[in-house]
């Protein structure tokens, strides 16, 4: 799958730039300011999440003038697959509502959720150096990102994970009834074993595609998952009981 007639209207310095045959390898050349980087913060919202910067909306937008408010935006681009389009995503702002993103797919409204389910989406920029010397939580989450390529509602699991385990840290410091622990625990050990078994069927995939290249001039990385494989429900609930 590739993307094709790409286009920008009002987005940063773009006031409407279009590309056309794109499915490939793309090489961007221009001069400081062009719009490059511009140019791939724009396809990085075409996935779900805030986009490579984390920007707010509001600073996405041209401005006719300084000062001045800012105007609509628009992003679009076609899926193509062997030459042939399925599917036109877009994602866009409108007059009176700069803060809230609006999606379409083939011309009908959809949630910046369901566009996991059309394109998967992975970057790595300079400005992500941290994420070698960071927690393991910031490479989980980078993780995490790559993981929606293989399981669109991911992003979703480890939501409700994270929500679970919040409400769960909630009762214990409060003494909370056992049998709403057991309730909650329940429904963080169904998410976490779904979101273990995405990252470990990433982590397959991965070493798949390593063990096929050569091994020069490149050292080859191996990856692993945890010794075992991944842990289900049975055990990541008693797990959880046990650590009250």
């Amino acid at each position: 799958m590739g993307l094709s007639r790409i286009s920008l209207e009002n987005f940063r310095n773009h006031a409407a730039t279009t590309l056309g045959e794109t499915a490939h390898f793309n090489l961007l050349v221009g001069e400081n300011g062009a719009g490059k980087t511009n140019l791939l913060e724009a396809l990085s919202l075409l996935g779900p999440g805030r986009g490579l910067r984390r920007a707010n909306l509001g600073d996405l937008a041209r401005r006719s003038a300084p000062g001045s408010d800012p105007l609509p935006f628009a992003i679009g681009a076609s899926l193509t697959e062997a030459g042939t389009v399925s599917a036109r995503i877009g994602t866009y702002t409108e007059a009176g509502v700069p803060a809230r993103r609006l999606v379409r797919v083939n011309g009908a409204a959809a949630s910046a959720a369901s566009l996991a389910e059309w394109l998967a989406m992975s970057w790595l920029t300079p400005s992500m150096d941290g994420l070698f010397t960071d927690s393991a939580g910031g490479r989980r989450r980078f993780m995490d990102r790559m993981a929606l390529a293989i399981a669109p509602d991911h992003a979703r699991r480890v939501n409700a994970l994270e929500a679970a385990l919040r409400e769960r840290g909630k009762l214990l410091e409060n003494n909370g009834d056992p049998r709403w622990l057991d309730a909650i625990e329940t429904q963080a050990a169904d998410h976490g074993a779904a979101v273990a078994r995405a990252r470990a069927e990433l982590v397959l995939r991965l070493a798949d595609e390593l063990s096929a290249l050569p091994p020069e001039p490149f050292a080859r990385p191996a990856l692993a998952y945890l010794p075992g494989g991944p842990p289900d429900e049975t055990a990541l609930r008693a797990e959880l009981a046990r650590g009250r």
